[in-house]
């Protein structure tokens, strides 16, 4: 497996930490998507984490940052 890129874009996405071009990197290599997610909060970047950067939802599952 081949080292993921931190610094600009993979697929449109940021490869920033919580921006979703670091899980695109690895999901292009096959890795299954628990191990993403696994990998995503140990380094706090999942969903609801500090590291997370992706869209945030109310209630309703609307977006309320443009995200």
């Amino acid at each position: 497996m081949s080292e993921t890129k931190h610094t600009g874009t993979f697929q449109g996405k940021s490869n920033a930490l919580g921006h979703g071009g670091r899980a695109a990197q690895l999901k292009a290599q096959g890795v299954p998507g628990g191990v993403i997610g696994a990998i995503a909060r140990a380094k706090h970047a999942a969903p609801g984490q500090a590291n997370y950067h992706g869209g945030h939802y109310n209630a309703n599952g609307a977006t309320h940052n443009g995200g």
